[in-house]
């Protein structure tokens, strides 16, 4: 191949590779787009979690003070219990009643933190699943792009190389023997 056909090759392919890359940087700066917004998205879900969290902890610590008031309830009530032994039945009934709803309660703030968890879990997996799927589509695009750019570069590669055997024929003629025509054309598929 000539130097000056080689150069043009060369240099077409240099900038098949720039547009290449400027195409990739396009891609990947959409990618990060993509993710920020669905990470703006799913910080909205956070907040919304947070106050859900404080509020099962603010229930939890008063429950805590309920059974640590039912608890002090208690000892001052085994006092009380010998010099009334008649109203004491009415004061463990109320104990265990308190003791029943902070049990309710505990139960009720678990499910609600259990919940929360599940639907974090759940927004993660969509998050996930999204960025794959995004992460996928970069890759078909560039596969894509890499057909788009090599299918010409191949063709005009083949329709350069027809050229120059036609060239070459038309010039040299029937001055070659046989087997120099069989050695070039073998030697242009290679």
């Amino acid at each position: 191949m000539p130097d000056d056909v080689f150069r043009w090759v060369i240099a077409v392919a240099v900038i098949v590779a720039c547009i290449s890359i400027i195409i990739q940087a396009g891609v990947v700066v959409a990618l990060y787009a993509s993710i920020k917004k669905m990470q703006a998205k799913a910080l909205p879900l956070m907040d919304r979690t947070g106050p859900l969290m404080d509020q099962g902890r603010q229930v939890l610590e008063q429950a805590r003070g309920a059974a640590e008031h039912a608890v002090a309830i208690a000892r001052t009530t085994r006092g009380i219990v010998e010099e009334n032994r008649s109203k004491v039945s009415e004061i463990a009934t109320d104990a265990v009643a308190i003791a029943h709803t902070v049990r309710e309660q505990a139960t009720h703030v678990g499910e609600l933190v259990g919940l929360t968890a599940d639907r974090a879990k759940v927004r993660v997996q969509q998050i996930d699943e999204t960025v794959d799927s995004t992460v996928t589509h970069v890759e078909q695009v560039g596969d894509a792009v890499r057909d788009a750019v090599l299918n010409p570069v191949r063709k005009a590669n083949g329709i350069a190389a027809g050229v120059k055997a036609a060239i070459s024929s038309i010039s040299q003629g029937r001055r070659r023997s046989a087997v120099e025509h069989a050695t070039q054309d073998e030697e242009m598929f290679i």
